[in-house]
């Protein structure tokens, strides 16, 4: 029983987040898919203009933009 006194309630979820907050947290996710897409559209011009080869090197240790979006949006 004790166990239980700091679980979260499904009824958190339902709760309205203080406007601020709120309102601050959309700032930041619009400019975090603003930034994302701008390296998408850049990751996009260097695979046109790269060989197959060279853009699986050049990859190497980055970030891919495409799933960082995905994942930012869902």
């Amino acid at each position: 029983m004790l166990l239980n006194l700091n679980k979260k309630s499904w009824t958190n979820s339902l709760r309205n987040l203080d406007f601020k907050d709120q309102h601050q947290e959309t700032i930041d996710t619009v400019k975090e898919l603003a930034r994302l897409t701008t390296e998408y559209n850049k990751w996009i011009q260097d695979e046109i203009k790269k060989t197959k080869e060279e853009l699986i090197v050049s990859q190497v240790g980055k970030m891919n933009p495409k799933a960082h979006l995905k994942s930012t949006i869902e």
